[in-house]
């Protein structure tokens, strides 16, 4: 095999994951809420925050993607959102959150996103194993066997919290956490796939 073959092979592969990701994400996103509006690009953080998303995705080995889809649900890219609850900043981090994650500032976009991309990262990291525990058939002492997506379960966590999660053994039936999820996840699909297509321009 040449190197223009087996780089042509690597590009095919690379595509490929990149193909199955956002086709996963989308059936996902469609079996949790089915009538869903399509992201707009009218978001305050569509572009504008695209550096730091960056920087928190390099830091937590998150894909992008991901993080600006979680934000702009969060905050609509607004550094300076505060919910109800007490939540602040473009991921919406709660001051106890923050605290435990190290953010000094909550107000400042550059660490409340690292925070919350830190804090989506370690929900996946504990979804995975307990997937893994899940497939494997291991014993769950005191706990309910959680078998579902990891992702699903990590933003899941993210919005309604990880005893919610718990309690439930999935999906909290909350109809703004269900909203939630399946909002994050189209939003997620589509920034895949404008990544996607931006690639592939010549």
């Amino acid at each position: 095999m040449t190197w223009r073959q087996r780089r042509a092979w690597r590009l095919r592969l690379v595509w490929g994951v990149r193909l199955v990701a956002v086709g996963t994400v989308v059936w996902l996103a469609a079996a949790l809420s089915g009538n869903l509006p399509q992201p707009t690009s009218q978001s305050q953080g569509t572009g504008i925050w695209s550096p730091e998303v960056t920087a928190a995705a390099a830091a937590t080995d998150l894909s992008p993607a991901l993080i600006e889809a979680v934000m702009i649900q969060e905050s609509n890219g607004n550094p300076a959102a505060v919910s109800s609850a007490g939540a602040r900043g473009l991921m919406q981090l709660m001051p106890s959150t923050a605290q435990s994650l190290g953010v000094s500032d909550v107000n400042n976009p550059m660490q409340n996103l690292l925070g919350g991309a830190q804090y989506l990262a370690q929900l996946i990291k504990q979804y995975q194993v307990q997937y893994h525990d899940c497939l494997l058939q291991r014993p769950v002492a005191g706990a309910k066997r959680l078998c579902l997506d990891p992702l699903v379960l990590a933003l899941a966590a993210y919005n309604a919290g990880p005893a919610a999660v718990a309690k439930y053994g999935g999906i909290p039936p909350y109809a703004q956490t269900r909203t939630y999820v399946a909002a994050v996840l189209r939003s997620y699909a589509a920034n895949l796939q404008a990544e996607t297509r931006a690639a592939e321009a010549p």
